[in-house]
């Protein structure tokens, strides 16, 4: 991934954890939203996790339904590889996240809810 890539993650990670995502899921959504179809391994990588905390993250995605995956198998032997998308656009999944936040917290988070709809 190039630093321009790179920088356009962590700024839509910022603005997610503002909003009160948890840290490793704002990660993985910024990542999947500039990088669809990624692996675990790819995620670890270039977001610098280590392995349990991509695993819990990705499981809270999938249980949210904001990504989906998919098994493609490899050319050798072994368990198919899980490829990982964002199954909404960052911008729906925002909007769903603010909708279930105390009233107080949508009117606060306003101005960084129109900063993501300019990353989107």
């Amino acid at each position: 991934m190039n630093n321009q890539d790179l920088e356009k993650v962590r700024l839509l990670t910022e603005y997610l954890i503002t909003l009160g995502f948890q840290k490793n899921t704002a990660k993985i959504l910024a990542y999947l939203h500039y990088n669809p179809d990624r692996t675990a391994m790819d995620i670890e990588f270039d977001m610098e996790m280590r392995q349990p905390e991509v695993s819990v993250a990705l499981q809270y995605c999938l249980k949210k339904n904001w990504i989906k995956d998919r098994k493609e198998k490899r050319e050798s032997k072994g368990r198919p590889m899980k490829i990982h998308r964002l199954n909404r656009s960052v911008k729906e999944i925002v909007e769903e996240y603010i909708i279930e936040l105390p009233e107080n917290d949508q009117i606060k988070n306003t101005e960084i809810f129109e900063k993501i709809k300019e990353l989107s």
